[in-house]
């Protein structure tokens, strides 16, 4: 049985709310996203600083290896002032429980990352029933403070606890901010969200067991998952991921892909065997048989050599 409770993963929380990253005012970052191609030391050429500077902000080594899609802070200004301790950007903005409605240009979180092998989020600061379990380098939205614990967001709106001394609170907020506007004063139309209904229905089914060829609300394949988050958007699919992989526009590369865009893999035989839904930031939503059930993966490894298709709905 899914947990009712489920950990709020960042790609999703931004988008839902109408989040995005900024900046604390002592100093000056810039969120970039990684292209294909990309290393440290050609992103740091882009903006003129030090690789360094960049490794010790994002807290990676010189040699790590960088993916499409992954968020890296970049120094803009004042090289030459440390960042602010991990810590201290939750516990300077936020105490107690943080709402999950943010106004525009509000604060309503920070971004943290767990740094324990496995973390246990509780209903209250270091007491109450178990929530969830969260591995190491997970990233999650805090938004309150209560002595020695965190406040987490929930995908269900609540608040999770988790002791600080397990998450590494980053040096960046997560801030409500309106969409572009054109000259015009209207909303720009080439602005887009991409397709959170669609994220929002496939949520509801993580955790559920995978199987081949799987029947909810008991198991799932991850064909099955895709074609009945679309489904309960208004959008028919096909079965197979073989035989979706045909249906809606295509989507030129990665660096293009949206929010709710469909991901289509292929096997050692060169056959499109595997599917899964797009969050954003390098992250997708599948019903993995590796990890035996739906989850949230990386878009790395085997998993970016296989991938072969984006179409979107």
């Amino acid at each position: 049985m899914r947990a009712r409770h489920l950990l709020i993963p960042v790609a999703l929380v931004l988008m839902l709310l109408g989040l995005s990253i900024a900046c604390r005012a002592t100093i000056n970052y810039e969120i970039y996203s990684v292209q294909p191609g990309d290393n440290l030391g050609s992103v740091a050429s882009k903006f003129g600083v030090a690789v360094d500077k960049v490794c010790e902000l994002n807290g990676i080594s010189p040699s790590a290896p960088l993916r499409p899609g992954q968020s890296l802070a970049i120094p803009l200004e004042s090289q030459s002032s440390p960042p602010p301790a991990k810590s201290s950007p939750a516990e300077g903005g936020l105490t107690g429980s943080a709402k999950a409605t943010p106004r525009n240009g509000s604060v309503v979180g920070y971004l943290g990352e767990v740094s324990a092998d496995i973390a246990t989020i509780t209903s209250k600061p270091g007491t109450g029933s178990t929530l969830y379990k969260v591995k190491k380098g997970n990233q999650v939205v805090v938004v309150g403070l209560k002595g020695e614990y965190y406040g987490l967001l929930m995908v269900d709106g609540s608040t999770g606890w988790i002791a600080k001394r397990l998450v590494q609170v980053q040096p960046v907020e997560l801030a409500a901010t309106p969409p572009p506007t054109s000259a015009a004063g209207g909303a720009d139309q080439g602005f887009s969200l991409g397709r959170p209904e669609v994220i929002q229905a496939a949520y509801r089914y993580w955790g559920t067991p995978y199987k081949l060829g799987g029947s909810l609300p008991y198991s799932v394949d991850c064909s099955l998952l895709v074609q009945t988050a679309f489904a309960e958007c208004g959008v028919k699919l096909p079965r197979t991921a073989a035989s979706q992989v045909g249906i809606g526009y295509a989507v030129n590369s990665l660096a293009e892909a949206q929010p709710g865009d469909r991901l289509y893999f292929v096997g050692r035989d060169g056959q499109v065997n595997h599917t899964g839904i797009y969050l954003g930031s390098g992250q997708f939503l599948h019903a993995s048989s590796l990890r035996g059930m739906v989850a949230v993966d990386a878009l790395a490894g085997s998993y970016l050599s296989r991938l072969v298709a984006i179409r979107r709905s």
